[in-house]
């Protein structure tokens, strides 16, 4: 069956397609539902996908995560009859493939599910907050020594990343599980405030508004926004990109009137003054309320892109910060 409103929950960038399945190519993005019986089907669109296909997490009544592969189908068997529930997280895609033009040649597309019965979901009133970024709010090298592929040339690198990235072990992530919201993540590699970034993608501001190009995002409004760009922006003069962020942040002020917004400043501490005093004068220009952090010296030294065990040394600073806004 196609999922109606009522019986599917989702978080994150979706789009519903013409025929009512559902689309997402940012990772972190999240469909939950419900099932009568003893079994139950998904289908997947994979469609222009190019190998290696994308990996997603799969739970089934709030137990463990387990990560697969995108396919034509997955059979979900549970240990007993009655009503359970099914959470997919699109994990990981190969950071090159296209994921905003078409055709899409990463995404995870539901079509649909074969079961006894797909009943509605309960609330989650959990509130949203999302995270929008680069690789590092995506997950991309969180586990880098995870290589299925040995080789050393560029294409084959990348597709080891499906194996070496992963959303959920990412900062933004994390985050917003040790605040117990819903984590909604709309972050891609190489992408900037001044620049597009791997795969076709443009750069920040002229993405924000949309799921992929011109598809437009299914009831989608976040609690807060967190905004954490500047790894990709570092060789560009400081007067370009923060003009870029003021553009960005007026694109995401107008798309959510009510969203708490927080800038966070690039981990490498990039532009850091010049963002905390931009920060100021933005309120003051529009009359706002959006605020900053700044924790990039409490993080370890390291690689661009930090390991599993650093992004949750960051989570746990950042949702104490947060806490103090939240409140």
């Amino acid at each position: 069956m196609i999922f109606g409103a009522e019986n599917i929950r989702l978080t994150g960038r979706w789009h519903t397609a013409q025929d009512g399945s559902v689309v997402t190519t940012a990772c972190g993005s999240a469909a939950e539902f419900a099932f009568c019986g003893k079994s139950a089907v998904i289908h997947f669109n994979i469609d222009y996908m190019k190998h290696p296909y994308p990996h997603i997490w799969l739970c089934v009544d709030g137990g463990a995560y387990t990560e697969c592969v995108i396919d034509r189908f997955l059979r979900v068997e549970a240990n007993t009859d009655g009503e359970h529930m099914v959470k997919i997280v699109l994990k990981s895609c190969v950071e090159m493939q296209h994921r905003w033009f078409a055709p899409l040649e990463a995404k995870l597309h539901i079509q649909g599910v074969e079961a006894e019965s797909v009943p509605p979901l309960p609330c989650d009133e959990r509130p949203v907050i999302e995270f929008v970024g680069d690789s590092i709010t995506e997950g991309i090298l969180v586990d880098e020594k995870q290589r299925k592929i040995e080789a050393t040339d560029f294409l084959n690198d990348q597709d080891n990343r499906v194996y070496q990235d992963d959303v959920r072990g990412a900062y933004a992530y994390r985050t917003a599980e040790l605040l117990n919201c819903r984590a909604a993540i709309f972050a891609y590699g190489g992408v900037g405030i001044t620049k597009g970034g791997s795969g076709g993608v443009p750069k920040a501001a002229a993405i924000y508004n949309y799921c992929f190009d011109g598809a437009e995002c299914i009831g989608y409004t976040p609690d807060t926004v967190v905004v954490n760009y500047g790894a990709n922006d570092w060789s560009q003069p400081s007067e370009k990109y923060l003009a870029g962020y003021e553009e960005l942040l007026c694109v995401i002020r107008a798309k959510h009137r009510d969203a708490k917004i927080v800038i966070l400043n690039a981990f490498s501490g990039v532009f850091a003054e010049k963002l905390s005093l931009f920060a100021g004068e933005f309120n003051k220009k529009y009359s706002d309320n959006v605020y900053y952090i700044n924790i990039a010296e409490k993080i370890p030294v390291g690689p661009v892109h930090p390991s599993r065990e650093t992004h949750a040394i960051i989570a746990e600073h950042l949702a104490e910060e947060l806490k103090k806004i939240l409140a």
